[in-house]
């Protein structure tokens, strides 16, 4: 069974046996990632699932975990895969699951607050009909363009969906899962003073304002975006 995908800012890459379901929930509830893997008898084909968990989530984090026992004692399991971690030169914090859930608190909404919560969205365009998508191709520095597709169910699904999460600000950042990185609004503008927005290739490589984004209700139900910056 693989991890489930988060937007990648923060990964959990390892879990004591006996913390497994309580670590699933905590990592859901703060829209992170997931590599920990179960494959039983199958060396093999857990080093190979686990090797890939990595690739895609681990390498180009802001921060890997390591979920320790209670006492912070170390599975069986965990050192085989720390040693792996390690082979791929990918830095891990050890942690218990409850420092863990005191390093990154939920963000929930207030009580009546009309906004959305933590998780995973598609975003359609009130005028055109199609969903915001990341495309594959990059420019020079490994940014990928944002656009929206004529209409539903002409791209990948991953392109399509992403992983919002509120910020202790209130305001919001919206990470591809396919690509990982974070919704940004560049600095250029063309001539009639419009910036282009566009998908960082990981998190924590531009300002913190250009990832941020206030959401705002409409009187329809619709939504609107508003870059920080």
């Amino acid at each position: 069974m693989a991890g489930f995908s988060g937007h990648g800012g923060v990964v959990v890459a390892s879990c004591h046996h006996t913390k497994c379901e309580e670590m699933k929930e905590a990592v859901k509830a703060r829209g992170h990632a997931m590599c920990v893997c179960w494959r039983p008898g199958e060396d093999i084909l857990f080093a190979m699932e686990y090797g890939a968990n990595l690739e895609k989530y681990a390498v180009t984090a802001s921060a890997v975990l390591v979920i320790t026992g209670d006492a912070g004692e170390e599975g069986e399991m965990q050192g085989t895969e720390m040693r792996i971690m390690r082979e791929k030169q990918i830095n891990f914090l050890k942690a218990t699951l409850a420092e863990y859930e005191r390093l990154y608190p939920t963000v929930q909404a207030a009580p009546g607050a009309d906004v959305p919560l933590s998780g995973t969205y598609k975003l359609f365009n009130r005028k055109w009909g199609g969903p915001l998508l990341c495309g594959d191709r990059t420019d020079w520095e490994g940014d990928h363009a944002a656009y929206v597709a004529r209409e539903r169910g002409l791209k990948e699904t991953e392109k399509e969906q992403w992983e919002i999460e509120r910020q202790a600000d209130g305001t919001y950042k919206l990470f591809n899962q396919k690509w990982r990185g974070p919704l940004l609004c560049g600095d250029p503008t063309d001539r009639d003073g419009d910036h282009e927005a566009y998908v960082a290739p990981k998190r924590g490589l531009k300002e913190t304002a250009k990832e941020q984004w206030e959401i705002e209700r409409q009187a329809d139900g619709a939504y609107k975006l508003f870059n920080q910056k």
